[in-house]
């Protein structure tokens, strides 16, 4: 088996130290023998090494990485590339050699680890990238508008010298789409880059025009004097133009009266990447784009892509609700099923819709059904006069649907106070299920179900014990948990198989504050919960009871290391509510 030599054996010591440091030079002293041992993880443990000593070893790595250009080891190679991202603002001096290093092939590991790094650097990188797309070397230039576009609008410095490449018809294509397409990242700082990408749009090759048009498109309205280009390319030229043609129409805007109509052909087309385009596209236009609702409308019919339809229609807004209203009553149930989701993307200025989708509530398609409760439930408020057809429509459901009726209900909030008796109904059902579903759905309420008092406090006796948690939960939300019966049920509920009914348990325990410190240590043990909801929940509730659970301080401070933000943000607020609450 042939053993690899790593080039940094045969450079001597003093070459290598050379311009460092004394006390730089020290260090990497140390570290020379393993950087040139002819172990492969030996050297890249040296490597990870010399990165602890930050921006003063940028020299040092990319003296090893140009080392490695010329007997390259793939895992070497990235491990210096990511110890000198590592680094961040202060490898900005490496921009260079990462750029000498940048590989032929632009689809290696290695090319996207370069690219990873110089991100990394920032801003800093931008005069070297300027400097890299004046090169001779295709590579390198390619690597520096590569480079330019992922750090978008931070580059927009380097927009005369993109110009520039972009207008060089000695450059490679691939270099010029690059330009094209960093100018794009930048967005509407790089205007001035407009007529060049106009000439780009008309001529040749293809490559460079699809790189220009999605540009302009990203540049947006400041590319207005683009667009009858755009239109003559959405018109006249190949798929792959089109497509990118009639995106970047919708991202310009309406400016021209023929654009919408012309996204409207391209949703009607026979193809279905021209139908993506202009729904993307009028999706990009909004409320101007009212004019494509029809033809949305009917595509919502493809079930493939009806997700991207329904965020058009949804983007369009107010101005579809009439269309989508009468959609309700087609007879394909795709189209049906559609209009609704897209009301409930509309949200409240749905209302307008309410009536329809009440008559659709006893529809024989239960999902249909379902969908026109949670497009009822997400009007909100102005959707009360929906609340008894909720009712009935719930009484008949199966156990799935009634959950998303409940859900219609909760999120109308408590003008669905009208629904409190059937509520209270079914707190005597047989099924568990339902009687939790009732707790749960009048706690949501909050004080509007202040009524049900009396019967989710007699359901803390229910012989299931996720009924007696989720009333107990209610309850806490409602307001009238007798403190020591409600902790009593609640630390119960902290030791149950389903993780919601822990989170509800942990959560509950905080609402009485103080009165629930004897659930101090079951709640400290909560916090090494798998479930984030859990740790959460726990963490809060220690700190809502607050001096009482000052035992409480040292696992809170573990838990700031969470990996959960959310858990780390409550062990957080704990520890000072705990703290500030000492007497």
């Amino acid at each position: 088996m042939r053993v690899h030599r790593h080039p940094l054996r045969y450079l001597p010591l003093p070459l290598f130290l050379l311009g460092l440091s004394a006390a730089l030079a020290a260090d990497i002293a140390d570290l020379l023998p393993r950087l040139a041992s002819e172990q492969v993880d030996v050297r890249i443990a040296a490597t990870r090494s010399l990165g602890r000593l930050e921006s003063a070893a940028v020299p040092a790595l990319q003296r090893l990485l140009t080392n490695l250009k010329a007997t390259p080891v793939a895992s070497e190679q990235l491990a210096i590339v990511d110890t000198i991202g590592r680094m961040g603002a202060g490898a900005e001096p490496a921009v260079p050699t990462l750029l000498e290093v940048y590989p032929d092939d632009p689809d290696t590991h290695l090319a996207w680890a370069l690219l990873d790094t110089i991100e990394r650097i920032g801003q800093p990188a931008v005069p070297s990238l300027m400097m890299g797309m004046r090169q001779l070397n295709p590579t390198i230039r390619l690597a520096s508008a590569r480079s330019l576009t992922r750090l978008g609008p931070r580059a927009s410095a380097a927009v005369p010298n993109l110009i520039k490449a972009l207008s060089d018809a000695s450059a490679n294509t691939d270099t010029r789409a690059a330009a094209a397409t960093a100018l794009g990242a930048i967005g509407p700082e790089a205007a001035p880059a407009l007529d060049e990408l106009i000439s780009s749009l008309r001529g040749r090759p293809l490559e460079l025009k699809i790189a220009a048009a999605a540009a302009l498109g990203r540049i947006g309205s400041a590319a207005a004097a683009a667009v009858p280009d755009l239109l003559h390319a959405l018109e006249h030229g190949p798929e792959p133009l089109k497509v990118e043609a009639a995106l970047a129409l919708g991202s310009i805007g309406p400016v021209w009266p023929q654009v919408v109509p012309a996204l409207v052909e391209s949703i009607k087309s026979d193809s279905v990447q021209m139908r993506k385009a202009g729904t993307r596209g009028a999706a990009r236009l909004g409320p101007a784009a009212a004019a494509a609702v029809g033809a949305l409308i009917e595509n919502l019919s493809e079930h493939e892509h009806q997700p991207m339809t329904i965020e058009a229609l949804a983007a369009i807004g107010p101005v579809a609700v009439p269309a989508l209203a009468a959609a309700l009553r087609r007879d394909d149930g795709q189209i049906r099923r559609g209009a609704a989701m897209a009301l409930q993307k509309v949200g409240e200025d749905a209302a307008p819709a309410a009536t329809s989708l009440i008559e659709a509530l006893t529809h024989t398609d239960r999902y249909f059904a379902c969908d026109c409760a949670e497009a009822l439930g997400a009007i909100g408020p102005a959707a009360r006069a929906s609340v008894p057809a909720l009712v009935a429509a719930m009484g008949e459901s199966d156990e799935q649907s009634r959950q998303r009726f409940h859900n219609a209900l909760i999120s109308i909030g408590p003008a669905a106070s009208d629904a409190l008796p059937a509520l209270l109904a079914e707190m005597s059902d047989d099924k568990a299920l339902v009687r939790q579903f009732a707790a749960w759905s009048m706690g949501k309420m909050g004080r509007a179900a202040a009524t049900a008092r009396p019967d989710l406090v007699a359901a803390l006796d229910d012989e299931h014990v996720p009924v007696r948690v989720w009333s107990a939960w209610a309850l806490g939300r409602i307001g009238g948990l007798p403190a020591q019966r409600g902790v009593v049920v609640l630390m119960a509920g902290l030791r149950s198989r389903q993780s919601d009914v822990r989170a509800a348990a942990a959560e509950a325990l905080g609402r009485p504050g103080p009165s629930a410190a004897s659930a101090v240590g079951p709640l400290i043990q909560a916090m090494r919960d798998r479930h984030e909801g859990v740790r959460m929940w726990a963490a809060w509730s220690l700190g809502q009871i607050g001096h009482d659970a000052s035992s409480a301080v040292g696992p809170l401070t573990e838990l700031r290391s969470d990996r959960s933000e959310q858990v780390r943000l409550w062990a957080g607020r704990a520890i000072e509510r705990i703290k500030n609450n000492q007497p």
